[in-house]
C-alpha cells in the first residue's frame, strides 16, 4: 500500500483533468461511486490519516483538506486571470482590436494541413467578396437614407416659405416691402441650399475615407493571407511528398 501511494503521488490541481479521466474510468470499470470534493473535505475531517484502501475508489489517491484548498485556489486564480484577459483586451483600442480578429480569421484558414492549397483560396476569395458586398449595402443603404432626409428637408422648407408668403400677401403692402419680403424669402433659400450642399459634401467626405479605410484593411488581410498562403502550400506539399515518396499521386 505505501509503495501505490508514491506512485501514485499527491494531488495537484494542475493534474486534476488527468485524475479525472481515471476516475471516471475506474467507475465505468468497476461501477464504484465517484468522489466528490465534497465527500472529500467530509472523509479528510472523519479520517484525517485513513488509508488508500478506504478511499471510494479503489485504487485512487486520497484527498485531504489541503488538496481541496488547492483546488479551490486553483478556481479563483483561473477566475482571475480571465479577468484580466478581459480586461487587457478592452484596453485595446477598437481599431487595433477588430485587426486582431481578422487576423485571426484568416490564421484559422491554416490550422490542419488538410485541405488543398486552391479550396483555402477559394473560401478566402468567397470570405472577401461577402464583406465587400456588405460594405457597398451599407454604403447604398446610408446614401438612400440620406437622400431621403435631404429631401423631407426640402419640402418642409419649402412648405414653411409658401405658407409665409401666403399669410404676407393676405394683407396690402407697399412695393418696396413687397420687395423686400421676397429678397428675404431668397435669401433663406440661398442659406437652405448652402447647408443642405455643406452636409452633403460632409457625408460624401466621410464615405470617402469610409471606402479608403476598408479598401486599405482589405489590402493589408491580403497581404497577411498571401503570406500565409505560401506557408500553408509549402507544407501541403511537403505532406503529400511524404505521402507519395516515389512520385506516385494516385
Amino acid at each position: 500500500m505505501k509503495s501505490h501511494q508514491t506512485s501514485v503521488g499527491k494531488f495537484c490541481p494542475r493534474e486534476f483533468g488527468l485524475v479525472a479521466g481515471i476516475v471516471v474510468l475506474a467507475v465505468g470499470l468497476g461501477g464504484c461511486g465517484l468522489v466528490t470534493r465534497q465527500q472529500a473535505k467530509e472523509q479528510s475531517a472523519v479520517a484525517p490519516g485513513a488509508a488508500m484502501g478506504s478511499s471510494a475508489v479503489s485504487g485512487a489517491p486520497s484527498y485531504d483538506a489541503a488538496d481541496a484548498s488547492a483546488m479551490d485556489d486553483a478556481d479563483v486564480s483561473l477566475k482571475a486571470d480571465r479577468a484580466e484577459i478581459e480586461k487587457l483586451r478592452k484596453s485595446i483600442p477598437e481599431d487595433r482590436r477588430r485587426r486582431n480578429d481578422d487576423l485571426q480569421g484568416i490564421l484559422k484558414f491554416f490550422g490542419e494541413v488538410r485541405l488543398p492549397p486552391e479550396t483555402i483560396q477559394e473560401r478566402y476569395e468567397r470570405m472577401f467578396e461577402h464583406e465587400r458586398d456588405q460594405f457597398n449595402e451599407e454604403k447604398e443603404k446610408a446614401r438612400e437614407e440620406f437622400d431621403k432626409q435631404e429631401e423631407k428637408e426640402r419640402k418642409e422648407f419649402e412648405r414653411k416659405l409658401k405658407s409665409e408668403r401666403k399669410k404676407y400677401l393676405k394683407d396690402h403692402h407697399t412695393s418696396d416691402e413687397r420687395e423686400q419680403f421676397f429678397s428675404d424669402q431668397e435669401d433663406k433659400r440661398q442659406s437652405f441650399n448652402d447647408d443642405e450642399r455643406e452636409k452633403r459634401d460632409e457625408f460624401d467626405t466621410a464615405w470617402r475615407q469610409k471606402t479608403d479605410d476598408f479598401n486599405s484593411d482589405t489590402n493589408d488581410k491580403r497581404q497577411e493571407f498571401m503570406e500565409q498562403f505560401r506557408d500553408y502550400t509549402q507544407r501541403y506539399n511537403a505532406w503529400q511528398k511524404s505521402l507519395h515518396p516515389n512520385g506516385d499521386n494516385e
